[in-house]
């Protein structure tokens, strides 16, 4: 996918904690003027005055970005929907996100857990790329981050995403983001799973950042 036609590629992202923060910066930084809902009127308010901030392992930036407290407050249809909020909140957010799909639109969801599966199943018609996140980051205001290490996604397709939803994908976020592609989708969601669990649990016993 050539770059003159990402660049007309309308990208969302529902969620800006410190996965879809990052998401949505790589997003600005390659010119595609991406859409934030936050859940929140606040919290978009902030993001629309002082953009997305992101300082580590990626490099020190501010990324200028449009926000929105949901997409129910905008028209636009959009190609591609990145949804990065935690896998309880997961099912509704999606359902949402379809309403604001353009006809040929795929979901991209990189929430930790296997809810996306379930969802899979139920929307049969709905292409999907599930996510596992590479990079640690950590939200330390709304809308300002540090990344702690250097990282990309590995994206396995679900329902009917092809080659090509996949390419797109890796259009919108490289080079910020390096974009990886695995066919074995259920695999590495319970890998990510089993590496969330291990690392979360040492974090808390320790104390220390992960």
């Amino acid at each position: 996918v050539c770059l003159s036609t990402m660049k007309m590629v309308k990208t969302a992202v529902i969620g800006c904690g410190g996965n879809g923060g990052v998401i949505a910066a790589s997003l600005s930084r390659n010119g595609l003027d991406p859409a934030c809902f936050t859940g929140r009127k606040e919290s978009a308010r902030l993001l629309c005055e002082r953009g997305l901030v992101l300082q580590g392992a990626m490099g020190d930036f501010c990324a200028p970005v449009r926000a929105f407290a949901s997409p129910g407050e905008t028209e636009d249809r959009f190609e591609v929907i990145f949804i990065a909020v935690k896998s309880g909140d997961l099912r509704a957010v999606f359902t949402e996100a379809r309403e604001h799909l353009s006809d040929n639109g795929i979901i991209a969801t990189v929430s930790n857990g296997l809810e996306i599966l379930d969802i899979a199943k139920d929307f049969p018609g709905q292409r999907i790329a599930a996510g596992a996140v590479g990079y640690n980051s950590v939200m330390l205001d709304y809308g300002r981050y540090r990344v702690n290490s250097k990282g990309g996604i590995i994206f396995g397709p679900l329902n009917d995403a092809g080659t090509r939803d996949l390419d797109i994908i890796r259009g919108c976020l490289e080079p910020h983001i390096g974009v990886a592609v695995t066919e074995n989708t259920v695999g590495m969601l319970w890998a990510k799973l089993i590496i969330v669990c291990g690392v979360t649990g040492l974090g808390g016993a320790s104390g220390l950042l992960t």
